[in-house]
């Protein structure tokens, strides 16, 4: 298991959204061009959810799908900041 990947399950299982946060945002700065760029993104909008952050929330989902459109991660986020 990569470094990312160990930090995401480990913030968002136990639910630590902020630390989640912080570990991605450390990793987008360590890595900004990361092949995984898109796991670390989608992590982020999932963070930000869970802390309650609707509206960063909805921001950085409509960010990643403009981006990744066809990202097999695009079912974990579509439903979030529908009304």
């Amino acid at each position: 298991m990569n470094d990312l990947d160990s930090y995401r399950k480990l913030a968002l299982d136990h639910r630590r959204p902020k630390q989640a946060l912080r570990l991605l945002d450390q990793h987008a700065h360590d890595y900004p061009n990361s092949h995984l760029a898109d796991t670390r993104e989608v992590s982020r909008v999932l963070a930000l959810h869970e802390l309650g952050s609707t509206s960063d929330g909805c921001r950085a989902k409509q960010r990643f799908l403009a981006r990744w459109p066809e990202s097999p991660y695009r079912h974990r986020i579509e439903k979030l900041c529908t009304k």
